[in-house]
C-alpha cells in the first residue's frame, strides 16, 4: 500500500497490507530530482515503478520499486492518479479542470470535465475515468470515457 503524504511531509509512505511500514519515496521537499513539491496523487505500473504525481513541480516524479529516483514526466498535474492495465497514467489537475492521459511518459491526450478534479479513479475494465470536483458550492462527479488508443 502506497500512500501520499505530501502536505507536510513530501513524501510517499509504503505499508504492507497488513499495515506494517516498509519505506519513504522521497521525503526531501524541494525541485531536484528525486525531490517532491506537495505529492498529491500515486500509482505504481506493470513493472513495479512507482509513480508520484507531484503538484508543485508540474510533473510525474517516477521511481523504481525500491525507492530509486529514475525520471520526470512533465504534466500539469494537482490531484489524483491512476494507471491503467496497459500502464496509461491518468491524471487530474484542479486548476486546469481536467484529466491528462500519458503513455511511456508522453501526453497523448486531455480530458476536460466539470469543476475542480481533485479524485479520480478508473475503471480497469472500460477505462472510463471518474474525477470528482471540489468545488464547495457544486460539488459533483463526473464520468469520461476517453478515446481508444492503438499501437
Amino acid at each position: 500500500v502506497f500512500v501520499s503524504d505530501g502536505y507536510r511531509n513530501s513524501r510517499i509512505v509504503q505499508f504492507t497490507s497488513s499495515g506494517e511500514f516498509v519505506k519513504i519515496i522521497g521525503g526531501i521537499r524541494g525541485s531536484a530530482p528525486g525531490e517532491l513539491m506537495l505529492p498529491h496523487g500515486v500509482g505504481v505500473d506493470s513493472l513495479g515503478r512507482v509513480l508520484v504525481n507531484d503538484s508543485d513541480n508540474k510533473r510525474i516524479s517516477v521511481f523504481d520499486s525500491d525507492g530509486n529516483f529514475l525520471e520526470t514526466w512533465h504534466a500539469p498535474t494537482r490531484g489524483g492518479m491512476a494507471v491503467g492495465p496497459d500502464d496509461t497514467v491518468y491524471v487530474s489537475d484542479v486548476n486546469a479542470g481536467a484529466v491528462t492521459i500519458l503513455k511511456d511518459g508522453a501526453i497523448v491526450d486531455v480530458i476536460r470535465v466539470e469543476g475542480r478534479p481533485h479524485g479520480l479513479g478508473l475503471d480497469p475494465v472500460t477505462l472510463d475515468v471518474y474525477t470528482s470536483s471540489s468545488v464547495k458550492t457544486s460539488p459533483n462527479i463526473t464520468k469520461s470515457a476517453p478515446r481508444s488508443f492503438e499501437d
